[in-house]
């Protein structure tokens, strides 16, 4: 039986870019390379984000970020948490994401051994 963390995906609404899927409970995003998942973007914080997966929905906090962070349109305050579910967008900065089922999809593999992904925007 899969992990319910792997029902989750972010579709980032760039051409070319395949779904990230977010196979992991929790999975931190933002410019550094302490990130899971790196955006290499300046509008992006070094730490912007923490997205949790549940098997129903995922938490989004917004870590105290520069260009905040929004879940359809509302702005997240820092270190609050906002409930997020399939279809809903996700803006991190200029970057925007939408939550999609990760099943069945052809997801963005791992940049390296401990599931890093690096994304330039």
């Amino acid at each position: 039986m899969q992990p319910a963390y792997n029902n989750f995906a972010l579709k980032l609404m760039m051409e070319d870019q395949a779904p990230v899927e977010l196979d992991r409970q929790r999975v931190t995003m933002g410019r550094s390379s302490t990130n899971l998942i790196r955006l290499l973007n300046k509008s992006v914080s070094r730490n912007h984000l923490l997205i949790e997966v549940f098997e129903d929905h995922i938490s989004v906090q917004d870590l105290n970020s520069s260009a905040g962070t929004f879940v359809n349109s509302a702005l997240v305050p820092p270190f609050e948490h906002r409930v997020a579910k399939l279809g809903d967008t996700i803006v991190i900065g200029e970057c925007v994401c939408e939550l999609v089922a990760a099943s069945g999809l052809a997801v963005q593999p791992s940049d390296s051994e401990d599931g890093m992904r690096t994304i330039v925007w």
